[in-house]
């Protein structure tokens, strides 16, 4: 546990009192079937959330390279993530809102007078990170074409900015404007 928490904590720069505050330790049996949950979508805040896959297989992927994983270590992963696949391909377990950020736009859909409303509606997107990118492509694919994104820093929001097709405007509000920009 120590080495793992130690390589957790080099790899991602987080020091290991802030990884042990927010931790689940698990052994055994209980530890397989949490990874068997978590990889066919089971134990994720939306069920079927297919981000949780790709995780465990950048996990598998990185304890690979670190040469971190041994024989039955390598067996399991590999098992839970075709357990995954599996789950996603032969159930319906995929079919809906399947990640946290389409479930939160679907959310923010229902609360709008009508579908046409979201392509005038000005839409506050707050953070510009991994999962902020994603609501913002959910709300383009929707049909949204005015978002103000609060963040810590401009860059992020610029780098989305420039991948979205032109018509899309992405305006950038530094956090502390964040209340003054949601009483909008």
């Amino acid at each position: 546990v120590k080495e793992v928490t130690e390589w957790m904590s080099k790899r991602s720069g987080i020091p290991v009192s802030d990884i042990r505050q927010h931790w689940l330790l698990l052994y055994n049996e209980d530890a397989t079937q949490h990874l068997f949950e978590v990889s066919a979508g089971l134990d994720s805040l939306v069920l079927g959330e297919s981000q949780i896959l790709s995780q465990v297989n950048i996990v598998n992927r990185l304890v690979k390279e670190s040469k971190g994983n041994g024989q039955v270590i390598r067996e399991l992963f590999q098992k839970a993530i075709s357990a995954g696949g599996r789950a996603r391909n032969e159930t319906n377990i995929g079919s809906g809102a399947v990640s946290l950020s389409s479930a939160a736009v679907e959310l923010a859909l229902k609360k709008l007078p009508g579908p046409a409303a979201l392509s005038s509606a000005m839409v506050l997107v707050v953070g510009a990170g991994n999962m902020g990118k994603l609501v913002i492509k959910h709300l383009v694919a929707k049909g949204c074409t005015k978002m103000v994104v609060v963040n810590r820093s401009q860059e992020k929001v610029a780098a989305i900015r420039e991948e979205m097709k032109p018509g899309v405007e992405i305006i950038y509000k530094p956090l502390d404007e964040m209340l003054a920009c949601a009483a909008e």
